[in-house]
């Protein structure tokens, strides 16, 4: 059973190591004054990796769906959740 529960956590670590980069690179947005000191890192953070694993999964269950049509549609999210629209 142990064996069975190592891939997710190999999974979750990677989860985990993405949501930490995209903190990252927010936070340098903010360093930069390029986003205001109150804007909320956390929240961002989730919305964008949910918007990232939405993407992902469509492309991968999704007939016809492309590779490009997914970088697309990511950058349509991400470009909602920083404008506030």
């Amino acid at each position: 059973m142990k064996s069975d529960k190592m891939p997710i956590k190999e999974v979750l670590r990677a989860d985990f190591k993405t949501m930490d980069k995209i903190r990252e690179l927010i936070n340098q947005l903010k360093a930069k004054n390029l986003f205001a000191t109150e804007f909320d890192t956390t929240t961002a953070m989730d919305l964008i990796f949910g918007a990232l694993f939405l993407q992902m999964t469509m492309y991968i269950y999704t007939d016809g769906s492309t590779f490009e049509q997914t970088c697309e549609r990511i950058k349509t999210d991400i470009r909602f959740i920083f404008d506030g629209k």
